[in-house]
């Protein structure tokens, strides 16, 4: 049970680092291409309506995590 509790702290640990140095991830809608293309020759491209043309999207606990370390996400 100790080495379970153990695991966990570590990966949480580990987690939170990786969130702290990359908060940021791909739009899942447009896969971080910022964009889409439609079908008709009038809306031939626009910016994702999900991402706002970021192409990028905040991780989960990102927010979190880096208002907790003083940084700005």
């Amino acid at each position: 049970m100790t080495g379970l509790l153990v695991l966990l702290v570590i990966l949480a640990v580990i987690w939170v680092v990786d969130v702290a140095v990359n908060p940021k991830a791909p739009c899942r809608r447009c896969q971080g291409h910022r964009g889409r293309h439609g079908l008709s020759r009038r809306r031939a491209w626009g910016d994702c309506g999900k991402c706002g043309g970021q192409g990028e999207r905040a991780r989960f606990g990102a927010r979190a995590v880096r208002k907790a370390i003083g940084r700005p996400l």
